[in-house]
């Protein structure tokens, strides 16, 4: 945005850049963490369903295309000592399968890792 002219206006002109809007672009800038946690394997096999079976799971209200991938649960939490009522980070919950996800999950690959 910054390079389009779009950002604050004393940046803009230390870079000469031209100003088309004075916005505070990326001041309250945080980092997303993935954090996979709580992993762990059971003597259980997991069974490999064909489409037909896992489909006649979804539209009887079980298998894994029944469960939702978006978040699960969302908390937000106040770490820092400051003085405030704003929470400084937030923690959402999102289920995932237990197979071999490598790959899978939020497009995250072995070795990038």
């Amino acid at each position: 945005l910054m390079h389009s002219g779009i950002g604050r206006k004393r940046h803009l002109n230390e870079l000469k850049i031209p100003l088309v809007k004075d916005l505070e672009v990326g001041e309250n800038l945080h980092d997303h963490l993935i954090f996979y946690n709580i992993y762990f394997t059971t003597s259980i096999t997991d069974p490999v369903y064909t489409l037909r079976e896992s489909i006649a799971q979804y539209l009887h209200g079980f298998g894994p295309l029944t469960i939702a991938t978006n978040p699960q649960g969302i908390a937000f939490f106040q770490l820092s000592t400051k003085n405030t009522t704003v929470p400084d980070i937030e923690l959402v919950f999102v289920p995932t399968v237990t197979t071999n996800t490598s790959g899978f999950v939020a497009g995250v690959r072995d070795d990038v890792v």
